[in-house]
């Protein structure tokens, strides 16, 4: 049973045979004890949980009870439907005009120092609005593809490996700014903890390859 009434800014996902949650407003990742987890599992399948296991679920704020004592889960479960083409290659580096990579190159260290200046919540709504303000959430195929290749040819200037952050809400923000509306998807894997993210439209994923997008789980789609 599910309710995120409680903690709406909470979610998870289950990499693997753990579970691993995402506190926006914490701006954390975190995984449970083995016997939390557990109880977490049966908690989200339906299953009956003992009487010391929910309380421990509720002594975290990962479950509540609601008006007839039934335990529901405080956390959000994501369904990602998954793109199924890559706008903007590696390989299209390079086709991009200099004004266009020059602003792209600008966007990006903005929102580097945005992601260290400021917490993630506030990041995230910020895009959220902005992506609101919108009158249209189609786009013509070749703006999108435009920007991507302007987006790789910058991160062929300036790498973007270990800044996939502020990188992703850079482009979120650019595509925005070009009439665009996008997604921004947060995912983990695990053996060893790992997190990422990147940028959806539509059907499809932008400067992102599906390949290795694929070997993480998405937790939160903004």
């Amino acid at each position: 049973m599910s309710s995120s009434e409680d903690r709406p800014h909470l979610h998870f996902c289950r990499a693997g045979e753990r579970h691993v949650f995402l506190d926006v407003e914490r701006d954390r990742y975190f995984g449970l004890p083995d016997p939390l987890d557990v109880a977490f599992r049966k908690l989200v399948e339906g299953d009956r949980c003992e009487a010391h296991e929910a309380r421990a679920l509720v002594a975290a704020s990962l479950a509540s009870h609601d008006d007839r004592g039934a335990l529901m889960c405080a956390a959000r479960q994501l369904t990602y439907d998954w793109p199924t083409s890559e706008v903007g290659r590696t390989s299209d580096a390079g086709r991009a005009k200099l004004g266009a990579i020059s602003r792209a190159l600008c966007t990006r260290i903005a929102w580097q120092h945005r992601t260290r200046s400021r917490a993630l919540l506030k990041n995230l709504q910020s895009l959220a609005q902005a992506r609101a303000r919108l009158n249209n959430t189609g786009a013509a195929p070749d703006v999108v593809a435009s920007l991507a290749r302007t987006w790789r040819t910058s991160e062929a200037i300036h790498s973007a490996q270990g800044r996939c952050l502020p990188n992703a809400m850079a482009l979120m923000s650019a595509l925005t700014r070009a009439g665009v509306a996008s997604r921004l998807v947060f995912a983990v894997r695990l053996a060893p903890f790992s997190a990422h993210c990147w940028i959806d439209q539509g059907r499809h994923l932008i400067c992102e390859e599906i390949e290795h997008a694929r070997s993480y789980t998405p937790i939160l789609v903004w």
